[in-house]
Formats: C-alpha cells, structure tokens, sequence
C-alpha cells in the first residue's frame, strides 16, 4: 500500500510539474530539464544519472576534459548524479573513486556535476543546482 501511495504522489507532482512546463512553455519560458556532467579530471569518468525511485535514467563514459547532457528530466524532483573515476580510459578497471550526490531539480537551472582532482591527488564532485 505504502509503494502505492510513493508512485501516486510521485506520478501526481509529475503531471502538476508538466503542466507547469505547459505554462511557461507559453509564455515564452521552456525550463530546462538537463544534467550536465563536466570531466575536469585526469581520467575517465563512468556518469550515471538516478530517477527519483533510485531506477538509473542515463549513463556514460566520460573522458577526462569532456562534458555529456543528459535530457527529459522534469524540474521540481530529486536525481542522484554519481561519478565513478575508473582506472582505464574505456572507464574499465578498477573504481579509483565513487562519488554520489542527490540534488533537487529546480525550474531555473538544470544540475551541474563537475567532477575535478585536487593537488593532492584526490578526486571530488561539485554538483550545483541554482542554490536549492
């Protein structure tokens, strides 16, 4: 019953945000509905975008100096952007390191993953989504 109740809510906030995009759509706003991941790194990055039940939407490998948009999402739910710096440049091998963040999807700007390597060798994900 409880499942019921999530996929109800779920499906609900996702028709009232449609119809909001209908809206803004009209009066000449279409909002975005992109993630973008950018690879500031020295290696490849394996890029997965989670839905808002945990179920992945998109995926990819990124090499290092390269970005990937990833379309259709709809604003106003959360989506779990993780990045996992991979030991090969096809984004085989092992995982050096697994990064995973949750950001809230507004109607003004998509979320930004930046995946980056410190002086010290370690490697670190900012995600922005316009200050939610």
């Amino acid at each position: 019953m409880k499942q019921i109740i999530i996929a109800a809510t779920i499906l609900l906030s996702s028709m009232i945000a449609k119809a909001e995009d209908v809206a803004n759509v009209e009066s000449g706003y279409t909002p975005p509905t992109v993630i973008y991941y950018y690879n500031n790194s020295d290696r490849a990055v394996w890029v997965t975008v989670y839905n808002a039940i945990g179920r992945i939407g998109d995926y990819g490998c990124l090499q290092p100096g390269g970005y990937v948009n990833f379309t259709g999402y709809v604003p106003s739910f959360g989506y779990g952007v993780r990045a996992e710096v991979k030991e090969n440049r096809d984004c085989g091998g092992r995982t050096i390191a697994d990064m995973m963040e949750t950001k809230k999807m507004n109607g003004w700007i998509g979320i930004e993953a930046f995946i980056n390597k410190s002086d010290d060798g370690n490697y670190w994900m900012s995600v922005t989504n316009g200050g939610i």
